[in-house]
């Protein structure tokens, strides 16, 4: 007999919060939750898998004096992604800043409550409960009110997810994708069923892109109508591909953690020696995309700034289109694949700010659940990839490298001349990134170098590679590789959950659609006034809404 079951924690947390720079003890990560549901078990009694994880390089930062006096608007330099559009329903969403946003302006069902998003507990839900891990019933906050004035409802989580479905390929869709039937059974009770069991779905839900938009604001406005959620902060200015400009929203429901700072301007700046400048002359207090070559100037000033070096989860990949005659073509892949050198692109692209130095062929995150070790690397092997080459079906033809951001593209000029020493000839497509997230998404191009997303749940991996998904930059599509995610996200058992995702690793590395070519280390650079911000290896879930800054 089955009993009905509250959800805290999907899995135990096995991670380290490292605590550096300006941390003196680690405080709250996300503001306190109104419920503390309990342990899940799954059906049958078994207790779901306990996921590695880990938190490299993550930073929670101490609340401020109590009796402090602070900034009133914060300017931010975001890192070499611009913010193309704030709407979690279109491709061009799909990079780091965008998701910053998204955490201050929009609220979730449930958020992340520790650091490696293993743990989460409500937000806009005050409970959740679920009998079978296929059907799930959310209670909902009366209190909640969106930035237009609406209050917030269960109709609100319908029309949310009815537009992710109806968005293939957009941040939103990988995260509702698996919602098959929406039950509004009152303005403040929602009972959602999935098409099958899913031990993974809350974790999806604590992700920035699964963000509850307003329904109304969308209908009135569909450009600007995304702006309107019901978070920390609301939209005041938006340019695409420059600013955002966001303001305390004082009538948050969150009342116990309104953000101390009224305003903050988020800046997109292209030329790195005018981010340093920027931050030299204390016209931006906190810059995340600092160039290599400058970070030395203010290791040189610790008294006055903080370099807090994060090394990201997320792999920086080269990306086979699938979808492509040639790049269908194993030989031609593998001929690619034991032409480069790893270290001698990461080394040029970022200097002592990225690794090449690749333990494994793995294409994983660094610190997601369930790494295989075991995935043999790819050597550089110049005779051997001539050889694959040779039995290729390449006809000296120009190939098409497509990238963006500076360290991305002195990346392609290495890849582009390690080729050229085998006889590819190669052309470089550079755009921003949201051009780049929809050039992808639309199934163009050949090769492209860019980052993937992956959370610190192995089941975010079906975002890399099950068709549909928003970081399937590949356009990968294996029988046997969507058919071993799905029984990942239904499968309790420890052993063999572990199987299936390293199943899927050997699977993929045989094939090699994609391969990783760097872990890329940000170099974040803030005035030591500067605080509460939350800093994640998982970069798409830095939280800046209660960054503040001190007047001394």
């Amino acid at each position: 007999m089955k009993q009905k079951k509250s959800i805290k924690l999907l899995a135990t947390v096995l991670c380290l919060v490292m605590c550096i720079g300006l941390v003196a003890a680690c405080g709250n990560d996300t503001p306190a939750a109104p419920a503390t549901p309990t342990t899940p078990t799954a059906p049958g009694g078994e207790t779901p898998a306990a996921p590695g994880g880990g938190n490299l390089g993550d930073v929670a930062l101490v609340p401020p004096p109590e009796d402090a006096t602070f900034v009133e608007e914060l300017r931010v330099v975001i890192d070499n992604n611009q913010i193309g559009v704030l709407n979690p329903f279109l491709p061009a969403a799909n990079n780091p800043p965008t998701n910053w946003v998204f955490t201050m302006i929009y609220d979730r069902l449930v958020y992340p409550s520790d650091a490696g998003g293993m743990n989460f507990e409500p937000e806009l839900a005050t409970s959740f409960e679920t009998d079978d891990y296929q059907t799930y019933r959310f209670t909902l906050r009366e209190d909640v009110f969106f930035h237009n004035g609406d209050q917030f409802t269960a109709n609100d989580v319908a029309f949310t997810i009815q537009q992710a479905q109806a968005s293939v390929g957009s941040p939103a869709f990988d995260q509702w994708r698996s919602v098959q039937t929406v039950n509004v059974i009152s303005d403040f009770e929602i009972e959602l069923t999935l098409e099958d069991v899913d031990v993974e779905f809350l974790f999806g839900l604590t992700r920035p892109n699964a963000g509850i938009v307003n329904q109304r604001a969308i209908a009135a406005d569909a450009d600007r109508g995304t702006w309107v959620g019901t978070g920390a902060f609301r939209v005041i200015d938006f340019m695409t591909n420059d600013f955002v400009h966001v303001e305390r929203n004082e009538d948050w429901w969150n009342v116990d953690h309104i953000p101390v700072t009224q305003r903050m301007h988020l800046r997109f700046v292209p030329e790195m020696g005018t981010r340093a400048m920027m931050l030299q002359s204390g016209e931006a207090v906190i810059s995340f995309g600092t160039s290599a070559e400058d970070i030395p100037l203010f290791e040189a000033e610790p008294d006055r700034f903080t370099v807090h070096p994060l090394t990201f989860n997320d792999p920086q990949g080269m990306n086979f289109n699938m979808l492509d005659p040639l790049m269908q073509d194993h030989n031609f892949r593998m001929a690619i694949l034991h032409a480069i050198d790893r270290v001698e692109i990461a080394t040029v692209a970022a200097g002592r700010w990225a690794d090449g130095d690749l333990q494994d062929g793995n294409f994983w995150g660094l610190v997601q659940d369930y790494r295989n070790p075991n995935i043999p690397f790819i050597q550089q092997d110049l005779d051997l990839a001539r050889s694959y080459l040779e039995a290729s079906s390449y006809n000296g033809e120009a190939v098409e490298i497509a990238t963006a951001i500076v360290t991305n593209i002195r990346a392609s000029e290495v890849l582009m001349a390690q080729l050229q020493d085998i006889g590819i000839n190669t052309t470089l497509n550079q755009m921003d990134v949201p051009s780049l997230n929809a050039h992808i998404a639309g199934g163009q191009g050949q090769i492209s170098v860019i980052f993937t997303q992956l959370g610190p749940n192995a089941g975010s991996i079906r975002s890399a590679f099950y068709p549909g998904g928003a970081q399937n930059r590949s356009n990968f599509n294996d029988q046997r590789v969507s058919d071993l995610i799905n029984e990942g996200s239904r499968t309790f058992d420890e052993a063999r959950r572990r199987a299936i995702y390293y199943e899927i690793q050997e699977i993929v590395a045989e094939i090699q659609p994609v391969t990783n070519l760097l872990w890329r280390i940000n170099g974040i650079v803030f005035d030591n006034n500067v605080g509460g911000f939350i800093l994640r290896s998982d970069l798409h879930r830095i939280d800046l809404r209660q960054m503040y800054m001190t007047i001394d």
